[in-house]
C-alpha cells in the first residue's frame, strides 16, 4: 500500500474544464486555508424576539420584506474583532432579504466569501420560528452573487442530504427496489431533483459516506463531511475526502 503525499490540485485533472460548476481552488482562497463562521444575522421583522433560540444561535428566520440589521457590526465582530474566518456561512432565509445586495458588496469589498446557505430540507415546509424546508433560491440574488462574487461564492447547500436519504426517505420508497443497481437508480433520482433546485452549483456537508456520487456529477464544487461527530472515524473521512490521485474528487 502506497500513501501519495503529493498535492492534488483540481484544475490540472482533464475532467476539470468539462463540470458544469469548476471545483474550488487553492486561488480561490488565496493560497491559503480559510475558515467559515456567522450562520445567522439579525432582521428588522425579528428584532424583537429571542434571539439567543435556535441551531447553533440561529437568529429568528429573516422574511421576504425584512432587512438584515447590524450587518457591519456583525460582521466586524466575528471576521475582524475575534478573527475566526472569512467566509460567511448564512442560513437561507438571508437569500430572501431586501438588502441582500448590500451584504453581497460587503463581501466584495472585504474581500469575503458567500458560502452553502443551510437549512434545505426536501418535501417539508418552513413553520414558526423553524428555518428547515423546501425553498426557491431567488433569481435575482443569484444572479447577483454570481456577477459580483464569481469564485468567492461557494454554492448553495447539499447538507447532510445523504443522511436524511438514507435514515428517512430511502426506506419508503416503493417499491423498496430488490437490488443495488434500482437503489442506486432511486438515489441519484432524488438528488437530480435536489441539484436541479440548487442549480447545480453545489457544496456538500454528508453525514454518511456517499459523498463520491456527488463528487463525480460535475455540480459539486467542493466536499466536506461531518468530521467531528467521528462516525465513524475523523481520520477515515479526511482521507476519503481527499481522494486519490487518480480519483474525480476535486
Amino acid at each position: 500500500m502506497k500513501v501519495y503525499l503529493g498535492r492534488v490540485d483540481p484544475e490540472k485533472y482533464p475532467a476539470y474544464k468539462r463540470r458544469c460548476a469548476p471545483a474550488i481552488t487553492r486561488a480561490a482562497l488565496n493560497g491559503k486555508i480559510q475558515f467559515a463562521t456567522l450562520r445567522s444575522f439579525m432582521s428588522d421583522g425579528a428584532k424583537n424576539a429571542d434571539s439567543e433560540k435556535g441551531d447553533a444561535g440561529m437568529h429568528p428566520p429573516i422574511k421576504p420584506g425584512d432587512n438584515i440589521v447590524f450587518m457591519e457590526e456583525m460582521i466586524d465582530m466575528y471576521v475582524n474583532h475575534f478573527g475566526l474566518g472569512k467566509v460567511l456561512w448564512p442560513v437561507y432565509p438571508t437569500l430572501f432579504a431586501d438588502n441582500f445586495n448590500e451584504l453581497v458588496d460587503i463581501c466584495v469589498r472585504d474581500g469575503l466569501y458567500l458560502y452553502d446557505f443551510w437549512g434545505f430540507v426536501p418535501g417539508s415546509a418552513p413553520s414558526g420560528n423553524s428555518i428547515w424546508g423546501e425553498y426557491a433560491i431567488p433569481p435575482a440574488a443569484d444572479r447577483y452573487m454570481r456577477e459580483k462574487l464569481g469564485d468567492h461564492f461557494f454554492g448553495y447547500d447539499n447538507g447532510e442530504q445523504d443522511g436524511r436519504y438514507v435514515h428517512a426517505f430511502a426506506v419508503r420508497t416503493a417499491p423498496l427496489g430488490g437490488c443495488r443497481k434500482e437503489q442506486y437508480e432511486n438515489f441519484q433520482a432524488y438528488f437530480e431533483k435536489l441539484f436541479d433546485v440548487m442549480k447545480n452549483h453545489t457544496v456538500t456537508l454528508s453525514s454518511l459516506t456517499f459523498l463520491h456520487y456527488f463528487a463525480k456529477e460535475g455540480n459539486a464544487i467542493m466536499i466536506g463531511a461531518e468530521t467531528a461527530q467521528a462516525l465513524p472515524s475523523s481520520v477515515m473521512w479526511f482521507a476519503f475526502i481527499r481522494a486519490p490521485p487518480n480519483n474525480t474528487v476535486c
